[in-house]
Protein backbone atom coordinates (compact mmCIF):
# COMPACT_ATOMS: atom_id res chain seq x y z
CA UNK A 1 0.00 0.00 0.00
CA UNK A 2 1.53 3.31 -1.08
CA UNK A 3 1.17 6.69 0.58
CA UNK A 4 -0.71 9.45 -1.21
CA UNK A 5 0.15 13.12 -0.57
CA UNK A 6 -2.71 15.61 -0.51
CA UNK A 7 -3.15 19.28 0.46
CA UNK A 8 -5.03 19.84 3.72
CA UNK A 9 -7.43 22.62 2.67
CA UNK A 10 -8.56 20.89 -0.54
CA UNK A 11 -9.11 17.63 1.31
CA UNK A 12 -11.31 19.42 3.84
CA UNK A 13 -13.33 20.98 1.01
CA UNK A 14 -13.79 17.60 -0.72
CA UNK A 15 -14.75 15.88 2.54
CA UNK A 16 -17.24 18.65 3.34
CA UNK A 17 -18.89 18.24 -0.09
CA UNK A 18 -19.10 14.48 0.50
CA UNK A 19 -20.57 15.14 3.96
CA UNK A 20 -23.24 17.43 2.46
CA UNK A 21 -24.14 14.70 -0.05
CA UNK A 22 -24.45 12.14 2.74
CA UNK A 23 -26.62 14.50 4.79
CA UNK A 24 -28.94 14.97 1.80
CA UNK A 25 -29.21 11.24 1.19
CA UNK A 26 -29.57 10.33 4.88
CA UNK A 27 -26.40 8.23 4.99
CA UNK A 28 -25.43 8.77 8.63
CA UNK A 29 -22.56 6.28 8.72
CA UNK A 30 -20.58 8.02 5.98
CA UNK A 31 -21.64 11.47 7.20
CA UNK A 32 -19.97 10.62 10.52
CA UNK A 33 -16.85 9.33 8.73
CA UNK A 34 -16.47 12.54 6.71
CA UNK A 35 -17.04 14.60 9.87
CA UNK A 36 -14.32 12.66 11.68
CA UNK A 37 -11.91 13.07 8.75
CA UNK A 38 -12.32 16.85 8.70
CA UNK A 39 -11.85 17.05 12.47
CA UNK A 40 -8.75 14.83 12.25
CA UNK A 41 -7.12 16.99 9.55
CA UNK A 42 -7.82 20.15 11.57
CA UNK A 43 -6.47 18.58 14.79
CA UNK A 44 -3.33 17.28 13.06
CA UNK A 45 -2.41 20.27 10.90
CA UNK A 46 -4.05 23.52 12.03
CA UNK A 47 -2.67 25.92 14.66
CA UNK A 48 -2.50 24.77 18.26
CA UNK A 49 -0.16 26.03 21.00
CA UNK A 50 2.30 28.94 20.61
CA UNK A 51 -0.48 31.42 21.39
CA UNK A 52 -3.24 29.33 19.83
CA UNK A 53 -3.63 27.74 23.23
CA UNK A 54 -7.24 26.63 22.73
CA UNK A 55 -6.45 25.13 19.34
CA UNK A 56 -8.55 25.40 16.17
CA UNK A 57 -12.02 24.08 15.42
CA UNK A 58 -13.89 23.74 12.13
CA UNK A 59 -17.22 25.58 11.85
CA UNK A 60 -19.46 23.12 9.99
CA UNK A 61 -22.54 25.35 10.07
CA UNK A 62 -20.82 28.40 8.53
CA UNK A 63 -18.80 26.49 5.93
CA UNK A 64 -19.40 25.50 2.33
CA UNK A 65 -16.95 23.50 0.14
CA UNK A 66 -15.66 26.73 -1.44
CA UNK A 67 -15.75 28.76 1.81
CA UNK A 68 -14.23 27.06 4.85
CA UNK A 69 -14.54 28.69 8.28
CA UNK A 70 -12.34 27.93 11.30
CA UNK A 71 -12.58 29.28 14.85
CA UNK A 72 -9.60 30.04 17.05
CA UNK A 73 -8.44 32.34 19.86
CA UNK A 74 -5.06 33.89 20.47
CA UNK A 75 -3.55 34.17 23.96
CA UNK A 76 -1.62 37.44 24.13
CA UNK A 77 1.40 38.19 26.32
CA UNK A 78 2.67 41.50 27.68
CA UNK A 79 6.08 41.77 29.34
CA UNK A 80 6.25 38.01 29.84
CA UNK A 81 2.75 37.73 31.35
CA UNK A 82 -0.45 36.50 29.74
CA UNK A 83 -2.64 39.48 28.94
CA UNK A 84 -5.97 38.28 27.62
CA UNK A 85 -7.43 36.66 24.50
CA UNK A 86 -8.76 37.73 21.13
CA UNK A 87 -11.28 35.54 19.31
CA UNK A 88 -11.11 35.05 15.55
CA UNK A 89 -13.01 33.42 12.70
CA UNK A 90 -10.65 32.45 9.90
CA UNK A 91 -12.36 32.13 6.52
CA UNK A 92 -10.49 30.43 3.69
CA UNK A 93 -11.61 30.37 0.06
CA UNK A 94 -9.73 27.52 -1.70
CA UNK A 95 -9.19 27.56 -5.45
CA UNK A 96 -7.06 25.11 -7.46
CA UNK A 97 -6.49 27.79 -10.10
CA UNK A 98 -5.89 30.83 -7.87
CA UNK A 99 -4.59 29.35 -4.62
CA UNK A 100 -6.28 30.40 -1.38
CA UNK A 101 -7.67 33.64 0.03
CA UNK A 102 -7.79 34.17 3.79
CA UNK A 103 -9.81 36.63 5.88
CA UNK A 104 -9.43 37.05 9.66
CA UNK A 105 -12.20 38.50 11.83
CA UNK A 106 -11.84 39.96 15.33
CA UNK A 107 -9.55 42.58 16.90
CA UNK A 108 -6.17 43.18 15.28
CA UNK A 109 -4.41 43.51 18.63
CA UNK A 110 -0.68 44.13 18.18
CA UNK A 111 -1.04 43.34 14.48
CA UNK A 112 -1.90 39.73 15.32
CA UNK A 113 -4.03 39.17 12.21
CA UNK A 114 -0.98 38.98 9.94
CA UNK A 115 0.55 36.31 12.18
CA UNK A 116 -2.72 34.36 12.23
CA UNK A 117 -3.03 34.57 8.44
CA UNK A 118 0.52 33.25 8.00
CA UNK A 119 -0.08 30.38 10.44
CA UNK A 120 -3.32 29.35 8.72
CA UNK A 121 -1.83 29.67 5.24
CA UNK A 122 0.96 27.27 6.24
CA UNK A 123 -1.56 24.87 7.78
CA UNK A 124 -3.98 25.03 4.83
CA UNK A 125 -1.28 24.24 2.26
CA UNK A 126 0.34 21.50 4.32
CA UNK A 127 0.81 18.15 2.62
CA UNK A 128 -0.97 15.37 4.41
CA UNK A 129 0.04 11.78 3.85
CA UNK A 130 -2.58 9.08 4.09
CA UNK A 131 -2.41 5.40 3.20
CA UNK A 132 -4.04 5.04 -0.21
CA UNK A 133 -6.27 2.16 -1.14
CA UNK A 134 -4.72 -0.63 -3.17
CA UNK A 135 -5.35 0.10 -6.84
CA UNK A 136 -8.28 -1.74 -8.38
CA UNK A 137 -6.93 -4.67 -10.37
CA UNK A 138 -8.81 -4.71 -13.65
CA UNK A 139 -8.89 -7.73 -15.92
CA UNK A 140 -9.41 -5.24 -18.72
CA UNK A 141 -11.69 -6.11 -21.62
CA UNK A 142 -12.35 -2.67 -23.11
CA UNK A 143 -12.62 1.05 -22.43
CA UNK A 144 -15.17 3.20 -24.19
CA UNK A 145 -16.24 6.81 -23.91
CA UNK A 146 -19.70 7.61 -22.65
CA UNK A 147 -22.02 9.04 -25.31
CA UNK A 148 -23.67 12.46 -25.18
CA UNK A 149 -27.24 13.33 -26.19
CA UNK A 150 -26.02 13.83 -29.77
CA UNK A 151 -24.62 10.29 -29.89
CA UNK A 152 -21.02 11.49 -29.97
CA UNK A 153 -18.29 10.36 -27.60
CA UNK A 154 -17.83 12.53 -24.49
CA UNK A 155 -14.22 13.22 -23.46
CA UNK A 156 -13.08 12.23 -19.94
CA UNK A 157 -16.17 10.10 -19.20
CA UNK A 158 -15.49 6.37 -19.53
CA UNK A 159 -17.16 3.00 -19.24
CA UNK A 160 -14.55 0.36 -18.34
CA UNK A 161 -15.70 -3.19 -19.04
CA UNK A 162 -13.89 -6.05 -17.29
CA UNK A 163 -14.48 -9.74 -16.73
CA UNK A 164 -15.75 -9.02 -13.21
CA UNK A 165 -17.93 -5.99 -13.84
CA UNK A 166 -18.30 -2.53 -15.34
CA UNK A 167 -16.82 0.72 -13.99
CA UNK A 168 -17.80 4.33 -14.64
CA UNK A 169 -14.81 6.67 -14.51
CA UNK A 170 -15.08 10.48 -14.65
CA UNK A 171 -11.75 12.12 -15.49
CA UNK A 172 -9.28 10.27 -13.21
CA UNK A 173 -11.77 9.09 -10.58
CA UNK A 174 -13.77 5.87 -10.48
CA UNK A 175 -17.34 6.86 -9.59
CA UNK A 176 -19.33 3.64 -9.76
CA UNK A 177 -18.90 -0.11 -10.21
CA UNK A 178 -21.46 -2.74 -11.19
CA UNK A 179 -20.45 -6.24 -10.16
CA UNK A 180 -21.21 -8.72 -12.91
CA UNK A 181 -21.92 -11.81 -10.81
CA UNK A 182 -24.26 -10.25 -8.24
CA UNK A 183 -25.45 -7.08 -9.99
CA UNK A 184 -24.49 -5.14 -6.86
CA UNK A 185 -23.62 -1.46 -7.31
CA UNK A 186 -20.81 0.33 -5.47
CA UNK A 187 -20.35 4.12 -5.47
CA UNK A 188 -17.32 6.09 -4.39
CA UNK A 189 -18.22 7.74 -1.08
CA UNK A 190 -16.45 11.03 -1.83
CA UNK A 191 -16.83 11.39 -5.58
CA UNK A 192 -20.21 9.86 -6.50
CA UNK A 193 -21.93 13.26 -6.76
CA UNK A 194 -18.97 15.62 -6.88
CA UNK A 195 -19.99 17.69 -9.90
CA UNK A 196 -22.84 18.31 -12.32
CA UNK A 197 -20.94 16.61 -15.15
CA UNK A 198 -20.16 13.57 -13.02
CA UNK A 199 -23.81 13.40 -11.98
CA UNK A 200 -25.11 13.53 -15.54
CA UNK A 201 -23.02 10.61 -16.77
CA UNK A 202 -23.43 8.65 -13.53
CA UNK A 203 -27.18 8.85 -14.17
CA UNK A 204 -26.60 7.54 -17.71
CA UNK A 205 -24.39 4.73 -16.40
CA UNK A 206 -26.95 3.66 -13.79
CA UNK A 207 -29.91 4.47 -16.06
CA UNK A 208 -31.75 6.37 -13.36
CA UNK A 209 -32.19 9.84 -11.84
CA UNK A 210 -30.25 11.25 -8.89
CA UNK A 211 -33.26 10.85 -6.59
CA UNK A 212 -33.35 7.12 -7.39
CA UNK A 213 -29.65 6.82 -6.58
CA UNK A 214 -30.09 8.65 -3.26
CA UNK A 215 -33.00 6.39 -2.33
CA UNK A 216 -30.97 3.26 -3.05
CA UNK A 217 -28.01 4.56 -1.03
CA UNK A 218 -30.31 5.27 1.90
CA UNK A 219 -31.95 1.85 1.70
CA UNK A 220 -28.60 0.06 1.49
CA UNK A 221 -29.21 -1.29 -2.01
CA UNK A 222 -26.14 0.67 -3.17
CA UNK A 223 -22.90 0.59 -1.15
CA UNK A 224 -20.74 3.66 -0.60
CA UNK A 225 -17.07 2.76 -0.45
CA UNK A 226 -13.60 3.90 -1.53
CA UNK A 227 -13.13 3.15 -5.24
CA UNK A 228 -9.98 5.28 -5.64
Amino acid sequence: MSDKKKIAIYEIGAALQARINCEASGNKDWLDKHTERIERIVADHFPTGSGFDSGTTFNFEASQPDKLVFNTSFHHMQEGMYDGWTDHAVTIWPSFALGIEIKISGKDRNGIKDYIADAFHTAAMAEITEPSAEPVKLSLASVENMLGNNGKQVPNQFRIITDDGVYFQSYRSVIAYKERSSGKVYLDAEKWDYSQTTGKYRNDFLREKRADTERKIKSGEYTLTNLN
